[in-house]
């Protein structure tokens, strides 16, 4: 035990010595006890990352603001294709599989702008994964990391444009699948397992592939390449990348729940949108800084 406290000092000794006793076995006891204590151990050092280098905020906030930028040039387009077909009804009497036609004829400029606002966000969520490895693993500050980032625009595009079209193809695939099931009376059954089996492919898909950006970033692969190399780094990881994202998810829902909780005792405006901002850049860091500390010490 005294080896993996060495290893990972930052998580409770009950921790290391429940993995060191094989209770999250496998075929390989040791390396998914030191999987495990990986994941875990990047949770406290995202936190204690931030407060001993708030620079590491700075990333974080400045994606916040572009994304709200984004979210206001974008609001009229949401606006007009969500609340008009959702809220308020205003489509024909189709059926659903000729839904989708009538969306698009009808608001395909809206479309494309909020097409264009998504994928911004996913180029930023991919930038920020440089930033990150750059402040992180190459010991960066802040405004070098940042620039680091931006010269690697090319290869981000390219990245952020393979996965907005895959998920496009897979969220079609969906769709249809949903519909034969709804419209294929006693078969329907069939196309509705499929539709489970395939959403459950596309998360596990995810988990697999969710690394790429990183290995981009590390080892300066181009897409084909870090994709392969995504998919076998998380051979034996999947159950730990998946517990890592739920705590995360978890643990920045709480971060953002007691900003939320100061902000509304605080009657100036200005003070109050500064300390949502606040919040979300600092769930927003964590997040990141804990991805990449995953990424930093998990075995290969």
């Amino acid at each position: 035990m005294q080896s993996l406290k060495k290893e990972f000092p930052l998580v409770p000794e009950e921790w290391v010595f429940w993995a060191q006793k094989g209770v999250f076995g496998g075929k390989s006891i040791k390396y998914n006890n030191a999987v495990f204590v990986s994941m875990i151990s990047a949770l406290p050092k995202g936190f204690f990352g931030l407060i001993k280098r708030p620079a590491l905020l700075i990333p974080a906030i400045g994606a916040i603001i572009f994304n709200f930028a984004m979210l206001i040039l974008a609001a009229e387009s949401y606006f007009n294709v969500f609340y008009d077909t959702l809220i308020l009804g205003q489509v024909p009497n189709v059926s659903l599989l000729e839904m989708p036609l009538y969306i698009f004829n009808s608001y395909l400029p809206d479309l494309l702008i909020i097409f264009m606002a998504s994928l911004a966000s996913l180029m930023l969520g991919f930038y920020l994964v440089n930033v990150y490895h750059a402040m992180i693993g190459e010991k960066k500050n802040a405004v070098p990391a940042l620039f680091s980032g931006i010269s690697r625009i090319g290869e981000i595009f390219y990245l952020s444009a393979f996965f907005a079209v895959a998920l496009f193809l897979y969220l079609a695939a969906a769709f249809f699948l949903m519909v034969f099931s709804i419209n294929f009376g006693a078969i329907g059954i069939v196309f509705f397992f499929a539709f489970l089996a395939w959403i459950l492919l596309g998360l596990y898909a995810y988990l697999k592939l969710m690394y790429t950006p990183f290995f981009m970033a590390a080892k300066r692969l181009n897409i084909k390449k870090a994709l392969a190399q995504s998919w076998k780094w998380s051979a034996g990881k999947f159950w730990a990348i998946f517990a890592l994202l739920f705590l995360l998810w978890a643990i920045t829902w709480a971060f953002n729940s007691i900003f939320a909780a100061i902000a509304e005792q605080i009657t100036v405006e200005f003070i109050t949108i500064a300390v949502l901002v606040l919040g979300l850049g600092v769930s927003n860091a964590y997040y990141y800084v804990s991805l990449t500390e995953y990424f930093l010490g998990a075995k290969e």
